[in-house]
């Protein structure tokens, strides 16, 4: 009984409802056919004549047939079920036809039943190749009729008519179903249509809003297909990278060419790592060299999807041009590094002003009492060599305000820049230190010609004075001094001048210091300590930059540079 119960009851199919329609069709249609076939069985017994009564074999045949029938759609396998019933009813279908009327059988008309079925259960592609079957058998049967090999025999007419009416009657309970479930179909396709459409209405707005978004933050998508390596990002991403609409072929390998060869590694390696590990936050900044060779900052943001077994499949994300931020934060560093160096540098004017300043004074003080002795005591020699030695204090008191209040105007009260003739101001400059010239046999050596340069022209006449008056002063013990100018090629698009001697040299751990505020490294040398310094500010001023070359005792070399007349100072 519960092997009965289980045989009727209907194929759980909640995933697949077609498959489970077909499945209930065909467990009702076999049970029909069942019923049917022993119906058959019963009519040919009473009614039938001989012919008739000699396809009760098949009959029971068909009626024995749904019993695997049942089973093998109870197991899911509802294709093969259809197709396994169809075929062999057609078989037996055709073998009843040539037993009794041939083309005149009412077992002929049931053909249109099994293409009917076939057709709903099955595909157009089962039904045609049925129908060609079916055509050739029609065919074939006549043939035997035509030719005598197929006797006829006149059947009972209540018996023809109960075969028709069942006929009818399965025929029209299959087009009903049939009808109905594409009138389901159709609704459910409407319904479909529709929960799509309305979807599609909420997609568009959401999409417009996330273009909206994307447009405001100047942000782009770009979508990585890691199985076929092909990448496709959004309309405005190739004029973020520098390319022409539709240069870019959507290659991977394309996509590193364009970055900064400094940083694939990186961007390599940040990949790599999303790829490997599921919780890692793609984020990257990167630069990239535009085909026109400048040098721009994108943000890249990103995230990988997975397959059911684990294996990264597809990474999508965004990408924002960023140059304009790491501009200001270069910019800020450089302020930053600026105002410590400036910072360091009032700690030292603070403290030498203190130091130098005193000294003078202490000197005036100290002489200002040994005038007030020499005049009582009437010792005039003494005072004559007091009041000189009073005049040098006060003059490099007044010498080392005038250079510190040089050093604070510079970038505040400079000229405008125009184009200058270097060699100009060479030459100026040699006849402002014609008086040391004179007092010291120093051989000048000029470099033929120059390129111009683009500046304030009485500052750059002060950094000239300088170097040569530097160049002068320590070569000058020198058994033949020697001070060459010149310049040798570009740096930045900015002419490399400099100005060397065979003098006494500076030892290279105070290449960087003597450029210090009142860093003197001979302390008896003349000089306040503050040329070097103001030279660097001045040159850092107009956009260049200065360095020493030198060894002790083998010569010094500055080098610096200067915007030229195609170049803007600063």
């Amino acid at each position: 009984m519960n092997r009965a119960r289980r045989m009727l009851f209907l194929l759980s199919l909640k995933d697949e409802p077609e498959k489970a329609r077909h499945a209930t069709l065909l467990r009702m249609a076999s049970i029909a056919i069942f019923f049917v076939a022993l119906m058959g069985i019963l009519l040919n017994l009473f009614l039938g004549n001989d012919a008739e009564r000699s396809v009760n074999s098949v009959l029971i045949g068909i009626g024995l047939l749904q019993i695997p029938v049942q089973f093998l759609v109870r197991s899911g396998r509802v294709r093969f079920a259809s197709g396994f019933l169809l075929f062999m009813l057609w078989v037996a279908l055709t073998w009843i036809a040539s037993k009794v009327d041939g083309v005149n059988d009412v077992a002929v008309v049931a053909y249109f039943l099994l293409l009917l079925a076939a057709g709903y259960l099955l595909g157009w592609r089962v039904v045609t190749l049925l129908t060609t079957w079916t055509i050739l058998a029609v065919w074939v049967l006549a043939a035997f009729e035509a030719a005598g090999l197929i006797q006829q025999f006149q059947g009972n007419p209540i018996r023809i008519a109960v075969d028709l009416t069942v006929i009818f009657v399965i025929a029209s309970l299959e087009i009903y179903f049939v009808l109905n479930e594409l009138t389901r179909s159709l609704n459910s396709a409407r319904t479909e249509l529709e929960e799509r459409q309305r979807v599609e209405v909420i997609l568009r707005d959401e999409q417009e809003k996330l273009n909206l978004a994307l447009h405001a933050a100047k942000m782009e998508t770009w979508n990585w297909n890691i199985e076929t390596g092909s990448i496709s990002w959004s309309e405005g991403t190739e004029a973020m990278f520098g390319l022409a609409k539709g240069q870019f072929d959507g290659k991977y390998d394309t996509y590193l060419s364009l970055v900064h060869p400094d940083d694939v590694s990186k961007v390599q390696k940040a990949i790599r790592e999303a790829l490997m590990e599921r919780e890692y936050d793609y984020v990257i900044e990167h630069r990239l060299i535009w085909p026109d060779g400048g040098v721009h900052w994108v943000e890249g943001r990103g995230k990988v999807y997975w397959n059911e077994k684990g294996k990264p499949i597809r990474m999508a994300g965004t990408v924002v041009d960023v140059t304009k931020r790491k501009d200001d934060e270069l910019e800020r560093e450089r302020l930053i590094r600026e105002l410590a160096a400036k910072n360091t540098e009032l700690e030292q004017f603070t403290y030498t002003v203190s130091h130098d300043l005193k000294a003078p004074i202490i000197t005036i003080k100290g002489f200002l009492g040994f005038l007030g002795e020499d005049a009582r005591a009437g010792r005039p020699d003494r005072l004559e060599r007091d009041i000189t030695r009073i005049n040098e204090a006060v003059d490099k008191m007044h010498r080392l305000l005038n250079e510190l209040l040089e050093l604070s105007r510079i970038g505040r009260m400079m000229n405008s820049p125009v184009i200058i003739p270097f060699r100009a101001l060479v030459d100026e400059a040699l006849t402002l230190v014609t008086g040391r010239l004179q007092t010291t046999p120093v051989q000048i050596k000029v470099a033929d010609s120059f390129p111009n340069v683009n500046g304030d022209r009485r500052r750059l006449l002060e950094v000239t004075q300088n170097l040569l008056d530097n160049a002068i002063k320590f070569s000058a013990d020198r058994p033949s001094p020697l001070v060459e100018i010149g310049w040798s090629g570009y740096e930045n698009a900015m002419p490399i001048f400099f100005v060397c001697d065979n003098g006494i040299g500076i030892a290279h751990e105070h290449h960087e210091r003597i450029f210090d505020l009142f860093n003197k490294l001979d302390p008896v040398a003349e000089g306040t300590g503050v040329g070097l310094a103001l030279v660097k500010r001045i040159i850092e001023f107009h956009g260049g930059r200065i360095w020493v070359q030198s060894e002790a005792g083998k010569g010094t070399t500055f080098f610096f540079t200067l915007p030229s007349e195609s170049t803007k100072p600063g």
